[in-house]
């Protein structure tokens, strides 16, 4: 029997093993950040829809006011993005929630370029920051977030 090729095939086997694993970690992490992101869209359009209603039905709040009412709610629906993604991950609750953030914004930002004549500049700038952090805090919250265990 050829003992060479029994000897070498356990070391593909291993490579193969550790390439599905790696895949499949990566995919969990897509998957979760994409259900993070998803999520914070839904929460976003949801809260902006409200937020119209209101504004459709008293008109007269200021022009100005809107922009800021808009970033808010940009805020509250990227934390729970955050949170979501890293409540599935369980881990690294920093770095998941603000990729989420960081996503979340650049689906904020495409959508406004497209529907504006504005440019991207540094206030935007300053609204990615805002908005990668709150991403990042909905991560740190899911983190620390004790399960609640029943007491028997």
């Amino acid at each position: 029997m050829n003992t060479s090729v029994s000897k070498y095939s356990g070391v593909s086997e291993l490579k193969i093993y550790k390439t599905a694993f790696t895949q499949s970690s990566t995919m969990h992490y897509v998957k979760a950040v994409a259900i993070g992101v998803l999520s914070a869209a839904i929460i976003c359009m949801l809260l902006i829809s409200l937020i119209t209603f209101v504004l459709v039905k008293s008109q007269n709040l200021p022009a100005n006011i809107i922009s800021l009412v808009v970033l808010i709610i940009s805020c509250i629906s990227t934390f729970f993005g955050g949170y979501i993604t890293v409540r599935i991950l369980k881990n690294k609750g920093l770095l998941f929630g603000m990729i989420t953030g960081l996503f979340v914004f650049l689906i904020v930002l495409i959508a406004g370029l497209s529907s504006s004549t504005e440019t991207i500049s540094a206030i935007t700038l300053t609204k990615a920051a805002i908005m990668v952090i709150s991403g990042a805090i909905g991560g740190i919250f899911s983190i620390n977030k004790k399960s609640k265990k029943p007491k028997y």
